[in-house]
């Protein structure tokens, strides 16, 4: 990607002013994880990558969010801090950077937490998250 300063900047601005609340994403990941609450989202512009041929950007932030959880059986209910993954894809009107993908969640209406990717290079499969985070993405 260029490293000119004026694009990270406008991919900073478009990425961090992206209303995740206000979304469907949200209201799925409230629902899983009751009293999750929502700082702000860190970017690094460095990693989106420019497609030419469409005039977007694909690149990749994380949300920094806090719910309650349990960190050990037994102990009580504590605020905990953690990041979700999102990939946001940008789209170039004008010389404008718009949002045109945000994607953080991916729940199923079946209740099972969706299986890990298997890739028999990488050993094992590996569960993400933990306790009220588990399954996930």
């Amino acid at each position: 990607m260029s490293e000119d300063p004026l694009v990270l900047d406008q991919i900073i601005d478009a990425v961090t002013a992206f209303p995740v609340e206000d979304g469907e994403q949200w209201l799925a990941l409230s629902n899983a994880v009751p009293g999750v609450s929502f700082f702000t989202t860190d970017v690094d512009p460095r990693s989106f990558e420019k497609n030419t041929t469409e005039d977007t950007w694909l690149g990749r932030g994380e949300l920094l969010l806090k719910a309650p959880g349990a960190l050990r059986p037994g102990q009580a209910m504590q605020e905990v801090s953690f990041t979700l993954p999102v990939r946001v894809v940008l789209s170039e009107r004008g010389g404008v950077l718009s949002v045109t993908a945000f994607d953080f969640y991916s729940g199923d209406d079946s209740g099972e937490a969706s299986k890990p990717r298997y890739d028999p290079d990488d050993g094992p499969p590996k569960t993400i998250g933990w306790g009220p985070f588990e399954g996930l993405l």
